[in-house]
């Protein structure tokens, strides 16, 4: 009698236990009794399943249903059974076979305790495909290279090229390469082969061996990605750090695959190359080798020109215009680039309009190709800095071209550091020195400051072959401002060139102040100190050609006081056209010379003649002249 008691109270212990069975999932179906939906039925939750594609295979998953002890998952007609609510179709646990045609179906039904099943849940899917992981290297040794990838790698896709020739695919069997059958230097290149559906075939990884086949040398990043202000690329087996060199050859380390160039500008230099290296005894940093970097769309061609389309892509010409001067020490014909701006640009928008930061930088780099405006606008650029120079282009070279852009509201500051030691600033808009041709430029509204300086609107010295033509400087203020004593600095101002050797012709100057500021003497009196100023060009040299050129209305103030110096001129000119003039001046259509306001102070008076005098080096066309106006 005892043991039948025990053994009833035994079989109602277990019965009453069953209620509190736990599966492994993670997941209640919210509402109802235990074991139910909220409706009283015992169901699956059709919309908590879900299939994620991983590099180690699709897992299946679901929502975890009270009182199930365990589910029965049938995918493709084949079924297996789990107490948990996640599965790994690509598990060999299971023996699923996933479809060579990317699309499966998956039917969950669970398995109550009280001997029913819930309703089937079933999930249609099509695969998308998941990239393999890139093998890595992990030894090099006897000649013989090896390698690990991922599990999901059916096989790996080799190539060896030797002596610079192309990659020929070589059999492997496992992970392993023996290179002794290959003489000199060669490049291994390594690839996890997927399925093709389900696991996509891996990025290469190269690796360069040396000519004894002792050593590997990291393989140069051959891929790169600029996107949303991140300059990414391609990993290199064997790399544990990258090196980011910029323009000036500064470097950066870096450990991740990616750089980030913050900002419209670019808070950084712009990169020049990222060259992989190693702390492995196995492995040789990169070589130092030119990389191509897609910073621009287009491939540079007349055709089908690299496209400027905001600020940072303005300043990435820098970076082709170096590759090129590169190129062309060892390949003389290699054909220049062409630029072409698709959008205006707001400078505006990249530092405030009161943070008093420069928000465009100078393209230091010689320029060979040709850059088309198109007609876009670049607007509201500011410039502050302390002495040398500031124009858009370092040097225009010869052939290269710079053409229909327009300039709307630039500033451009040169900031006096101390008030006895003026610095020598030169500003400009297009070009400090153009040996190539600047063509269809406008500019307006422009403020222009110099603490000491030259000051011009569109280049400071045009060389001998360059060309500045048709060109347009119109309602814009050049001044000089706080600078120091009047024997410091060369103080001079044009509204187009500053210094000619080559050809300035068909340009016009409308609406233009030319404002000098004062300056103490070395005789302790206070002197405008602005000495020689043109409306088109301040000089002209041996050489130079200045024609057709025009001015609609021209006013200079604040220029130096004695501009006849006892009847010498004492290198004191100003003229509507041309200050000095040593060269050739073509003046054109009469028409085209409009009036022209002159003052050593404030109060300003009317230029009438035409080409100045020992005593009067004022004038209409020319201040002074030592070569030929006609």
């Amino acid at each position: 009698m005892k043991k039948r008691l025990l053994i009833l109270i035994i079989m109602i212990v277990s019965v009453c236990s069953a209620f509190f069975v736990v599966s492994g999932c993670s997941k209640n179906v919210p509402g109802g009794s235990v074991g139910d939906n909220g409706s009283g039925a015992f169901e699956l939750d059709a919309a908590s399943v879900k299939i994620e594609e991983t590099e180690n295979g699709p897992i299946l998953s679901w929502g975890k249903l009270e009182d199930a002890i365990s589910y029965s998952v049938t995918v493709n007609g084949k079924t297996a059974e789990t107490r948990i609510c996640v599965m790994n179709l690509a598990s060999a646990n299971y023996g699923f076979v996933l479809p060579a045609n990317g699309k499966l179906e998956a039917t969950i039904v669970a398995k109550s305790f009280l001997s029913y099943d819930s309703p089937p849940a079933t999930i249609t899917y099509t695969a998308e495909g998941v990239r393999l992981k890139s093998p890595i290297i992990t030894n090099f040794e006897n000649e013989t290279l090896e390698w690990t990838g991922g599990s999901r790698a059916k096989e790996y896709v080799v190539t060896v090229a030797t002596g610079g020739g192309a990659p020929v695919p070589v059999a492997v069997s496992g992970n392993t390469l023996n290179l002794r059958g290959y003489l000199g230097s060669c490049v291994v290149s390594i690839t996890a082969h997927g399925d093709g559906t389900w696991f996509k075939d891996s990025d290469s990884v190269s690796v360069n061996v040396n000519s004894a086949h002792t050593a590997l040398v990291l393989a140069p990043v051959n891929r790169f990605n600029v996107e949303d202000g991140r300059l990414s690329w391609q990993a290199v087996g064997g790399a544990s750090a990258y090196k980011v060199v910029d323009l000036d050859r500064s470097v950066t380390i870096v450990e991740e695959t990616f750089y980030e160039i913050s900002g419209p500008l670019g808070d950084k230099n712009i990169v020049y190359g990222v060259y992989p290296v190693s702390d492995s005894d196995i492995f040789e940093d990169a070589e130092i080798v030119p990389v191509d970097i897609p910073y621009l769309q287009g491939d540079g061609t007349s055709a089908r020109p690299y496209l400027i389309k905001t600020a940072f892509d303005l300043r990435a010409i820098d970076y082709y215009e170096a590759r090129y001067a590169e190129k062309i020490i060892t390949s003389p014909n290699t054909p220049k680039n062409f630029y072409r701006i698709e959008a205006d640009i707001d400078y505006s928008t990249i530092t405030p309009d009161d943070s008093g930061v420069s928000n465009i930088y100078t393209l230091a780099k010689p320029f060979y190709g040709t850059l088309d405006g198109n007609g876009k606008t670049l607007s509201n650029i500011f410039v502050a800095y302390d002495g040398g120079y500031w124009a858009l282009f370092d040097m225009i070279t010869p052939g290269a071209t710079v053409k229909n852009i327009k300039f709307d509201k630039p500033i451009i500051i040169n900031l006096l550091q101390k008030s006895d030691r003026p610095l020598k600033a030169t500003v400009a808009t297009v070009a400090y020195r153009n040996y190539g041709r600047i063509e269809n430029v406008t500019v307006s509204g422009a403020k222009y400051t110099a603490a000491g300086g030259e000051v011009s609107g569109i280049a400071t010295h045009n060389y001998s072959g360059g060309v500045v033509t048709g060109c347009t400087v119109k309602t814009s203020t050049f001044m000089q401002h706080a600078t120091g004593q009047t024997s410091q600095a060369c103080y001079e101002m044009a509204g187009v060139v500053l210094e000619n050797y080559g050809e300035v012709s068909a340009n016009t100057v409308d609406d233009l102040s030319i404002i000098g500021s004062a300056a103490k003497g070395d005789d302790g009196g206070s002197y405008n100190i602005v000495r020689t100023a043109g409306g088109i060009v301040s000089v002209n040299r041996a050489g130079g050609v200045v024609s057709a050129n025009k001015y609609n209305k021209l006013v200079m103030k604040n220029m130096l006081n004695d501009y006849g110096q006892n009847g010498n001129g004492g290198g004191f000119e100003f003229g509507g056209l041309v200050a000095y003039n040593a060269g050739t001046v073509t003046v054109g259509s009469a028409a085209g010379i409009g009036s022209f306001e002159w003052g050593a102070t404030n109060s300003t008076s009317v230029i009438t003649r035409n080409i100045g005098v020992a005593i009067d080096l004022r004038g209409k066309h020319v201040g002074k002249n030592d070569g030929t106006v006609n």
